[in-house]
């Protein structure tokens, strides 16, 4: 009796044992069971394509471009449009699309939408692919669920963490930015000499009113708020403020 007892103890501590040992998370193995999905939609439609580079994903097609290259902590101006695997269009900003599938919105923004590479902010796969294009390039990525992962949710496009199905994304890479400041300032100039006839921004003619006083210290005076007194050493001097210098020249503007 007792020796049927140990056996019956050992039996289920048994299957216990390999009940946990098999245990799979579920997301794990709802994962699991798209990439196979994956492997045999692409089986099906591209024989004997293999995953690119270093990654879990497949380029589709891809056009390099012929403008800059797209660098690490690049921005990135894109046109895309993801679809699941049966080509049902999921999201886009391309504007000819939208009016197609009847999702067209007069509140939506269809113009390129600008992402940075490195950020955490897209699937690494994705931006594998994105960094071996240039401006101009497009590129046609088959995405895993299991690849579709990134830390941080900041665009429109990937604003889940997680993805639940397989995806194609279509991309197109319109501009390249590896200076974001500079590319800020000749925007600015253009802006200024369209509208004003200059090409100096607000804050380079900040810089040279202030040249002839360095190292001033600007004080705020009660009976004149559009000017400001410079102390420069021993000598004080009455300098305009930029404020009141842009104002007298778009007034003068405005008269003519």
């Amino acid at each position: 009796m007792k020796l049927h007892k140990y056996f019956s103890l050992s039996i289920v501590l048994l299957v216990t044992f390999l009940t946990a040992a098999c245990a799979v998370d579920p997301e794990e193995d709802s994962n699991y069971g798209l990439d196979r999905v994956m492997k045999a939609w692409i089986r099906v439609n591209y024989p004997g394509l293999k995953p690119f580079e270093n990654t879990d994903s497949y380029v589709l097609e891809m056009v390099e471009g012929t403008g800059a290259p797209v660098v690490d902590s690049a921005y990135v101006w894109v046109h895309y449009a993801k679809r699941n695997l049966d080509q049902t269009v999921t999201s886009t900003n391309i504007q000819e699309l939208a009016e197609q599938i009847g999702t067209y919105s007069v509140t939506a923004n269809y113009g390129s939408n600008i992402w940075r590479v490195d950020q955490g902010y897209l699937p690494d796969d994705l931006e594998d692919v994105i960094k071996s294009l240039r401006a101009g390039g497009h590129a046609k990525v088959a995405l895993p669920a299991s690849a579709s992962g990134h830390d941080r949710s900041l665009y429109s496009a990937f604003n889940s963490l997680t993805e639940t199905t397989n995806q194609i994304i279509d991309i197109t890479v319109d501009t390249v930015v590896t200076d974001i400041y500079d590319y800020q300032d000749r925007i600015m100039k253009t802006w200024f000499r369209e509208h004003y006839g200059v090409s100096d921004t607000a804050a380079q003619s900040a810089k040279a009113s202030m040249a002839p006083a360095r190292r001033a210290t600007w004080l705020n005076t009660a009976s004149h708020p559009q000017r400001k007194i410079a102390r420069n050493g021993s000598r004080h001097v009455q300098v305009e403020s930029p404020n009141a210098r842009w104002a007298k020249m778009l007034e003068k503007r405005t008269v003519r």
